[in-house]
């Protein structure tokens, strides 16, 4: 089952996949993600197969980022437990045979400590070719330059989360998606709402890194969804202005 498609820009496509199998030994949990070209020829496979919850969360294919130097970026993520290695996150550059595997713990470390089973679970790459990491507890991590430095580690110059002062609310921290205007703003969708972050760095912020001005739109209320019907009771920016105050059915249309 196909679980995200980012086209490559030549006429082909990255599909990540959701896991097929149940988990167990005689029938393992199988993912991972693939390229195929404009011919329709699959020329690119990584799979990995594995029983237990906490490995269909690291083949489960979440995101898929091509950076500006034509390297894949991957991520897997999506079990809540303890024993998870905070997501898994592939980088393919393409004249190799095989992606170098890394997990989130292993190469971001101590940026993943919102909670016992924070993972991250999105990438995307911004107009200045940084990659932008979406966490599961941790907002967002952005690093302009990915190679790993003497520690193992990618050296993270931002992090847009509650704790920096980014925004207002802790479950803005679990964001599911990541895109960008043309001028380099940044759209992140989270548990809480949407957040925009703006084109131009500001001062430094309480990890050293860089703040940009940033724009809340906070869904309150439950809603409710039901039979494909999802309904948003009121959504406010940060200065309390009513930008929705209506119910919309619009899952339906």
């Amino acid at each position: 089952r196909f679980n995200t498609i980012t086209l490559d820009g030549k006429g082909g496509a990255w599909l990540g996949f959701y896991p097929d199998g149940s988990g167990t030994e005689a029938d393992p949990y199988k993912g991972g993600f693939c390229h195929i070209d404009k011919d329709g020829n699959v020329d690119k496979v990584k799979t990995e197969t594995g029983a237990s919850d906490p490995m269909f969360a690291q083949i489960w294919v979440r995101s898929i980022a091509i950076d500006q130097e034509g390297t894949v970026w991957a991520v897997a993520a999506g079990t809540n437990l303890e024993d998870n290695v905070g997501g898994v996150i592939w980088k393919w550059q393409t004249k190799n045979d095989e992606p170098t595997r890394y997990t989130g713990k292993e190469v971001l470390g101590d940026y993943l400590d919102g909670s016992k089973t924070t993972e991250v679970r999105v990438v995307s790459v911004g107009a200045d070719g940084s990659l932008w990491f979406g966490t599961s507890a941790d907002g967002v991590l952005k690093v302009d330059n990915p190679k790993l430095n003497a520690e193992g580690k990618m050296d993270v110059t931002a992090q847009y989360a509650k704790e920096t002062g980014s925004w207002s609310a802790a479950n803005m921290n679990n964001v599911y998606s990541i895109d960008f205007w043309n001028d380099g703003t940044a759209y992140v969708g989270t548990s809480g709402g949407l957040l925009v972050l703006g084109k131009e760095p500001g001062e430094k912020d309480i990890i050293g890194g860089e703040t940009r001005e940033t724009a809340q739109f906070i869904v309150e209320g439950k809603g409710t969804v039901n039979n494909g019907y999802f309904s948003i009771k009121s959504l406010k920016n940060t200065e309390g202005i009513n930008k929705v105050d209506a119910e919309y059915g619009w899952m339906n249309k």
